[in-house]
């Protein structure tokens, strides 16, 4: 087998994968580990699942981990800027050597494994396999795991966790997890472990569900209530929970639950940290492509909001922070998303909408958006264009729908930033 000579062509291998495959069992991606000795195990794994938030969750859990003098490593999807950030330990992703050296490794038995499997890894279940071996080399006081999709039959949901998390439950990927919010549920509720305790603060009618889920597995439940006062935003986020007063530089109110489930899982871990600490390192936290200010005169954001939920949490923020000003949203959005429900929402706040689009294969075309004849819509494909267009210190502008296009604004913005008014 050809090994890579740098980490660009190890890339691109992962990447050439094959995407998605139907399972009915986690059978393969048991059989894959068990090939390379089981690196998953004898870790303490936090895992995080949910609809939205489950990123930011990662990101304040492993601040704060931090403070408190431990190792820690995270394992997210997908990524903004490059394919290491998916891995990463402490505050650095993993590095083009360790990568390359891991997967040439992989690729020294890929064609046994082949055989055994009868099958190929599908390239989510190798960016696993990378993290765990990665991680079995460091050995982290903890392993911040994000789930993939779904939960029951996600590649990550083959280890046992010290703490299952669900951020909340809402409508995305259904043509996998189901059509109703108690069908995503129960997908979700697949990391629930026996005698594993799980947090969440999802309050509403699933928590019948969310209970009986814990009885089942006889784990313990904490529900955190969404108790938070005296929200402002600014140039950072300010709030109270209960005797915390919190500053966050990731704003909106879907942060505030993001970082009490955060604070609360740390108490639950009975890790020893100070309240000083918890109050530092959420200030800290920093997470690329939500409400990331790239601008600040004009004010221009970029949203990695790219469902149903995602952008009714972000048009909320909006309406509090609009005031007096022009709101401009750009949009695009991948071809499988409730585009249409989500125009609605973000239409109801904005004063103008440009559709755009991304250069993934499941990007929808700008042209087949502006189909929907939405009143104040301008059609724009070219990202510098609209970069450009960006001039009125009386507006603000939003780029949200998708991560691949927050990705790619993000990059265009390194070579083509926008000018200073």
């Amino acid at each position: 087998m050809i090994r890579f000579n740098d980490a660009t062509e190890c890339i691109n291998w992962i990447e050439s994968q094959r995407r998605f495959s139907p399972k009915v069992s986690l059978e393969k991606m048991r059989k894959i580990c068990d090939f390379f000795n089981n690196p998953q195990n004898n870790l303490k794994y936090i895992h995080v699942g949910g609809t939205n938030g489950k990123g930011s969750t990662v990101s304040f859990i492993k601040s704060m981990l931090i403070a408190s003098g431990h190792t820690v490593a995270t394992f997210t999807s997908p990524y903004i800027t490059c394919f290491n950030e998916r891995i990463s330990y402490m505050n650095n992703m993993i590095s083009n050597d360790d990568l390359l050296e891991i997967v040439n490794d992989i690729r020294l038995n890929y064609e046994k494994l082949q055989e055994e499997l009868n099958d190929t890894p599908s390239f989510f279940e190798l960016t696993t396999l990378i993290a765990f071996i990665y991680f079995a080399k460091l050995q982290p006081d903890y392993v911040v795991l994000e789930v993939g999709l779904g939960g029951l039959l996600d590649s990550t949901n083959i280890i046992t966790p010290v703490l299952s998390i669900i951020t909340n439950v809402n409508y995305d990927h259904m043509h996998v997890l189901g059509n109703t919010r108690e069908e995503i549920a129960l997908n979700k509720l697949g990391i629930v472990k026996e005698n594993v305790p799980f947090i969440t603060i999802e309050d509403d009618e699933l928590l019948p569900l969310f209970k009986a889920t814990a009885k089942q597995k006889n784990s313990k439940i904490v529900i955190v209530k969404k108790e938070y006062q005296n929200v402002s935003f600014g140039e950072v986020m300010t709030f109270d929970y209960h005797d915390y007063h919190l500053v966050s530089n990731l704003q909106g109110f879907h942060q505030c639950e993001n970082i009490m489930l955060a604070i609360n899982a740390i108490e639950l871990l009975q890790v020893n940290i100070s309240k000083e600490e918890i109050v530092e390192a959420i200030k800290n936290t920093f997470w690329p492509a939500r409400l990331q200010v790239v601008s600040k005169k004009p004010l221009v954001m970029i949203d990695g909001a790219h469902n149903i939920d995602g952008v009714k949490r972000l048009c909320q923020y909006l309406k509090t922070i609009k005031n007096d000003k022009q709101l401009v949203v750009i949009f695009a959005v991948s071809k499988d998303k409730m585009y249409l429900e989500m125009l609605n929402e973000i239409s109801s706040v904005a004063d103008k909408m440009i559709l755009s689009e991304f250069s993934y294969k499941r990007s929808e075309t700008a042209e087949n958006l502006s189909n929907l004849n939405f009143d104040n819509v301008e059609v724009n494909e070219n990202i510098i264009s609209i970069i450009d267009s960006i001039n009125n210190l009386n507006t603000i502008y939003v780029f949200c729908g998708s991560l691949y296009f927050a990705s790619e604004v993000l990059a265009t913005l390194k070579t083509h930033p926008i000018s200073a008014r």
